[in-house]
């Protein structure tokens, strides 16, 4: 739901909304508010540099944990031909169940851990810059890099954004 349909303790599908009942935004809207500025496209352009980038992940999981089917990755592209490669490791944060049957009353919370991941890009792409979110959910810019060939970046429970600028579309930007 875009907002809170009310303040109710006792009915937690109350405020399932993006935004509080009185308007004020929840960590999640800000979040996606951030990532829609991002990836806005100039308006009433099409695809006009529309392209595909090979790319490769590879995962290297925490000792004892083996679930790296949970790295995912998205990859869009933006009329300027530049790219912007999403990754997280989904993965809840509480949990219900343990080996042993239900919990008693109360989820347990978990902390799922970072996975180590490494993207192999072409030699077609110029720079790339990974973008976190903030405490304040803002999605900031860290170091970039020039000409690129691996990239390690850490695959967390929020999505990490990285903007792949390719050699031709350096002069269009």
């Amino acid at each position: 739901e875009l907002v809170d349909e009310a303040q109710h303790p006792a009915n937690p599908e109350a405020s399932y909304g993006l935004l509080h009942n009185d308007l004020t935004p929840k960590p999640g809207y800000l979040a996606l508010q951030s990532l829609i500025a991002l990836l806005r496209d100039g308006e009433g352009k099409g695809a006009e540099k529309e392209s595909s980038l090979s790319y490769g992940i590879t995962v290297r999981p925490p000792a004892a944990f083996s679930r790296t089917q949970y790295v995912h990755d998205l990859l869009l592209q933006k009329s300027n031909g530049t790219f912007y490669l999403l990754l997280w490791h989904e993965v809840s944060d509480v949990a219900t169940r343990t080996k042993q049957g239900s919990l008693p009353s109360t989820d347990v919370e978990l902390h799922p851990p970072a996975m180590d991941t490494t993207i192999t890009l072409p030699p077609t792409i110029e720079t790339a810059t990974v973008y976190t979110y903030d405490p304040q959910w803002r999605l900031r810019p860290g170091a970039a890099m020039a000409h690129p060939r691996s990239l390690r970046v850490s695959a967390t429970d929020t999505i990490s954004l990285i903007e792949l600028i390719p050699l031709s579309s350096r002069k269009d930007r």
